[in-house]
C-alpha cells in the first residue's frame, strides 16, 4: 500500500481559451505479437512478396509511407505466452522508406523479476514502491536489461528512438502482462532514466 504521506499534491490549472496545436510525428504500424514473423514468411509469404508488403507499409512511392514502427520486446524463453518476439527488416520496402521512429515496449518484466513469479497474470516488479519480494529488488536489473537491448540494436546500426518499460499497466491477463500504478512507474523511472 502507498502511505498517504508519500503522495505529493499538485495544482493544475486548465484554460478553455488557450489552444495548443498538436504536432504529429507521423503514422506507423505495430509488428508486435509476432506480426513480423508473418512478414518474414512464417506462413509461406515469398521473399518477393515480403518486400512488396513492406513497400506497401513504408514506401512513399507505392505505399502508405508509415514512418513509425513499434515492436514488442520478448522476455520469455518460449512462445507459449510471449507473443512479443519480433524482428523487422533494417530497410523496409526501399532505401528511402526506413522508419524515422523505432518504438520498443515490453509487455512486462520477466516473471522471475515480478512479485507473482510469473510472466503472465499481472504482478509488478519486485522492489517497486509497495512491492517487496524475498528474491530482492529487481528494478535496476530490469532497467539494465532494457538498456542492453538498446545497445544490441545500436550495434547493428538501428537507433531505437522510443523505449517504454511496460504496456497497459492496469492489465492483468493470462498472457504476458505486468501491473503498475503511476506512483510505481515513477519509482521505476528513478532506476531507468539515469541509464539513458
Amino acid at each position: 500500500m502507498i502511505n498517504s504521506t508519500e503522495i505529493a499534491c499538485f495544482l493544475i490549472t486548465a484554460s478553455l481559451v488557450t489552444h495548443y496545436p498538436q504536432v504529429i510525428d507521423g503514422f506507423g504500424v505495430s509488428q508486435a505479437f509476432q506480426r513480423s514473423a508473418q512478414l518474414d514468411g512464417k506462413y509461406g509469404l515469398s521473399p518477393a512478396n515480403q518486400w512488396k508488403v513492406l513497400g506497401l507499409l513504408f514506401s512513399n512511392e507505392v505505399g502508405a509511407g508509415f514512418t513509425i514502427l513499434r515492436n514488442g520486446i520478448g522476455l520469455s524463453p518460449s512462445y507459449d505466452r510471449d507473443w512479443m518476439k519480433s524482428i523487422e527488416s533494417v530497410s523496409p520496402g526501399s532505401l528511402n522508406a526506413i522508419p524515422k521512429q523505432f518504438i520498443r515496449m515490453p509487455g512486462r518484466a520477466p516473471g522471475f523479476m515480478k512479485i507473482n513469479g510469473n510472466d503472465s497474470n499481472g504482478g509488478c516488479i519486485c522492489g517497486i514502491l509497495g512491492a517487496s519480494c524475498v528474491t530482492g529488488d529487481w528494478r535496476q536489473a530490469f532497467a539494465n536489461y532494457l538498456v542492453q537491448y538498446l545497445k544490441f540494436y545500436s550495434e547493428i546500426s538501428i537507433l531505437i528512438t522510443d523505449l517504454g518499460f511496460l504496456n497497459e499497466p492496469d492489465l492483468n491477463q493470462s498472457y504476458a502482462s505486468m501491473q503498475s500504478s503511476g506512483f510505481q512507474a515513477a519509482d521505476f523511472l528513478k532506476s531507468f532514466i539515469p541509464l539513458l
